[in-house]
C-alpha cells in the first residue's frame, strides 16, 4: 500500500454525507457523499432490552459515516445530524420533544414537570388488548390525580363499560339528564295518589 493510498482510507474512515434514497421495506438506504454514491447501507437501528423503535428516514438527512479501512463500499451509519433544512424542533434545555410532520407533537417539560400530547388526527388507547395469534391479555388503567381534572369536547362522549361506580357528588348543568329515555327533569309518575302514599314508577 503507497502513502497516496493510505492516506486516502484514513480520510475516508469517518465521510459526511446526505441520504440520496431510501428503501423502507428492505429497511435499507444509500448515501451521497462527495462525489459517490455508496451501496444500500443497513438501517441505524435503536434496539434496547425491552424495547425495539422503527424510525423512517427521509432524503435529504445529513448522516455521519465509519468507513473501516476507509473503504466507502464498507460504511455504517453511525450518526444523524441537523442541518438548515432539517433544524431542531426546539432549542430550550429543559424541553424533550418530539414532532411528527402533521404537527402532532409529544413534549416533556422538565422544569414543569409536565407532559403534554398535540395530535393532528386520533388518539387512541389500547390496554390489555392482545396482539393477533397471542393469547388474550388483560390490563386496568389507574389515574391517580392530585388536583383537577378537566375534559373539554367539542362533540359527543360515549362510554361503554360492564357497571359505573361513582363515589362523591354530582352536579349535572345546562341540560336535562335522561335515563333509558326517562327525563331526570320533566318525567311524570304514575298512580299517583293524594296523601302520604307512594308514587309509581317514573313514566316516559
Amino acid at each position: 500500500m503507497n502513502t497516496a493510498d493510505l492516506n486516502r482510507r484514513i480520510e475516508s474512515i469517518i465521510r459526511l454525507g446526505t441520504i440520496a434514497e431510501v428503501d423502507h421495506a428492505a429497511r435499507k438506504l444509500r448515501v451521497k457523499t462527495g462525489g459517490l454514491l455508496t451501496n444500500w447501507l443497513a438501517w441505524p437501528a435503536e434496539v434496547g432490552r425491552n424495547f425495539r423503535r422503527w424510525r423512517p428516514l427521509r432524503t435529504g438527512t445529513q448522516v455521519v459515516l465509519a468507513c473501516p479501512s476507509g473503504d466507502p463500499a464498507q460504511a455504517v451509519i453511525i450518526q444523524i445530524l441537523y442541518t438548515q433544512e432539517l433544524d431542531t424542533p426546539s432549542d430550550q434545555p429543559h424541553i424533550d420533544l418530539i414532532e411528527f410532520n402533521d404537527g402532532s407533537v409529544i413534549m416533556y417539560d422538565s422544569q414543569l414537570n409536565s407532559l403534554s400530547v398535540r395530535t393532528m388526527g386520533n388518539l387512541d388507547l389500547n390496554i390489555g388488548t392482545a396482539e393477533s395469534g397471542k393469547s388474550p391479555a388483560r390490563g386496568d388503567l389507574n389515574a391517580n390525580v392530585e388536583r383537577d381534572v378537566k375534559i373539554s369536547v367539542n362533540g359527543t362522549v360515549t362510554l361503554e363499560y360492564e357497571h359505573l361506580y361513582l363515589k362523591g357528588p354530582v352536579t349535572q348543568t345546562d341540560g336535562d339528564m335522561t335515563s333509558d329515555g326517562i327525563s331526570a327533569q320533566h318525567h311524570k309518575h304514575d298512580k299517583v295518589a293524594p296523601g302520604p302514599a307512594l308514587t309509581g314508577e317514573p313514566t316516559k
